[in-house]
């Protein structure tokens, strides 16, 4: 994917993937995964990769692989 596209497709769902910095670090301690690399884990696995590729793209867990994927195709329907 061209990076021009990318940030076309980042800017029309960016909003809705947005997390509270302030809660995330409350809850995980850690700061929230960027809608950027969120959109990349994405793409990665959409792409034919595995979710030990998206999980290292992130630096997350399996679960949260998984949940940001379902974010981000939520955001995109």
């Amino acid at each position: 994917m061209k990076v021009e596209s990318f940030e076309i497709l980042q800017s029309f769902i960016r909003t809705a993937l947005v997390r509270d910095e302030l809660q995330s670090r409350r809850r995980t301690g850690t700061d929230p995964i960027s809608p950027e690399n969120m959109l990349q884990m994405t793409i990665a696995w959409l792409a034919g990769s595995g979710y030990q590729v998206s999980r290292c793209l992130g630096g997350t867990s399996v679960s949260a692989v998984y949940s940001v994927m379902h974010e981000v195709m939520d955001a995109i329907c």
